[in-house]
């Protein structure tokens, strides 16, 4: 939708100029307070980036993505688009993300398993260390532990 830009970067001044003397949204005969029959009223926080960097913050998966999407997109009439177009959807912002590889049906089968904040260990995490170490130590305790019991 025009709302969120051509490439997915919100409702920027760059994007609106593209609509000269219609760029500001806001007017009263646009989508102010007072809207023609056909239009409708936004608010002026609507409209953020769905593609780049931080955003969809708020959605851990495909699923959670979905679900806020058929449930309040397009902020004037939610529900508008059909199931499938929701699904469509959902699967374009994830693999605007890269998180759906290409080729894969998005659906209400395997949407949980693609995260979109896919979290890492830190460079130089040395918890797995740790755990080898302390398991070590834990072993060889419980080898002196009976090795004096049968002593």
């Amino acid at each position: 939708m025009a709302c969120h830009g051509d490439k997915g970067q919100g409702l920027t001044d760059e994007w609106r100029a593209v609509w000269g003397e219609d760029s500001f949204c806001w007017n009263r005969e646009c989508h102010g307070s007072n809207p023609p029959p056909q239009g409708f009223s936004f608010p002026r926080t609507c409209c953020k980036a769905v593609i780049g960097t931080g955003t969809l913050p708020t959605f851990e998966n495909g699923q959670e993505l979905f679900n806020y999407l058929i449930t309040t997109m397009p902020w004037w009439n939610p529900g508008y688009l059909k199931r499938n177009e929701y699904w469509e959807l959902t699967a374009y912002l994830l693999r605007a993300h890269g998180v759906l590889p290409a080729g894969v049906t998005l659906d209400e089968n395997n949407a949980y398993v693609f995260n979109l904040h896919p979290t890492s260990p830190l460079p130089g995490d040395r918890r797995p260390d740790v755990w080898f170490i302390a398991g070590l130590l834990a072993a060889v305790a419980i080898l002196v532990f009976l090795k004096n019991r049968l002593h």
